[in-house]
């Protein structure tokens, strides 16, 4: 008898969590609410009402504005 895999509940494993994200650009989850309140932090996604999730190709891109070129 074959077992079906049922994927958990959550994001889809290309997307990063809050916490994740902050962890990648070294800044603390406050801080990444902050830039997103402000309109000054990556683009993100709203994957409910409470839940917000980022690509690891928008956490690059926005950290490479702040770099001087």
């Amino acid at each position: 008898m074959e077992t079906q895999h049922t994927p958990a509940a959550g994001p889809a494993p290309d997307y990063l969590t809050e916490r994740e994200a902050a962890a990648i650009l070294r800044l603390s989850p406050r801080t990444l609410q902050r830039h997103r309140q402000k309109n000054t932090g990556p683009t993100f996604l709203k994957m409910g009402p409470r839940k917000v999730c980022y690509t690891r190709p928008d956490l690059d891109a926005w950290a490479k504005q702040g770099r001087p070129s």
